[in-house]
């Protein structure tokens, strides 16, 4: 798997955020995604700048699973 250096920075920030040992990469970076979506569909962003980043990350959460799953 080859992440780029974003991907890499995402996937290391989602790693630490959620300290549960229990829980795989591939868990966190799933309920990354839960969250990032849940805060789009309720529109839960000051600004259309903040929402373009969240939908970003979003994105970034998605092709980080996809390189774990290939």
């Amino acid at each position: 798997m080859k992440l780029t250096a974003e991907e890499d920075q995402i996937a290391r920030r989602v790693d630490n955020y959620f300290r549960s040992p229990d829980m795989s990469l591939r868990e966190k970076l799933f309920n990354a995604k839960l969250i990032a979506v849940h805060d789009l569909e309720l529109e839960n962003f000051t600004c259309q700048n903040e929402k373009e980043k969240l939908a970003h990350y979003y994105q970034m959460l998605d092709s980080i699973m996809q390189k774990l799953e290939a």
